[in-house]
């Protein structure tokens, strides 16, 4: 919304996005323990270089997506 010297004014409804952030938590941990389990399973039958790169950007990526759940757990605290 734009004020009368020309500035912007927003609006947040912080009790608005309880709903929205206790929804995205629930995906992000089913999300998650699918992957996790869809990785394993594929690197039962998968090998050679392919294979462990992907293995590694899959193990680089679990510290920022476990700071993306802790974050939205905090919040709903």
């Amino acid at each position: 919304m734009t004020t009368d010297d020309g500035s912007y004014r927003v609006d947040i409804h912080l009790d608005h996005l309880d709903p929205v952030t206790a929804r995205v938590s629930g995906l992000l941990g089913f999300a998650q323990a699918s992957f996790s389990g869809l990785i394993t399973a594929a690197h039962q039958q998968w090998s050679g270089a392919a294979s462990q790169r992907h293995q590694d950007a899959h193990r680089e990526s679990m510290p920022t997506a476990s700071e993306v759940e802790d974050g939205i757990a905090r919040r709903l605290s």
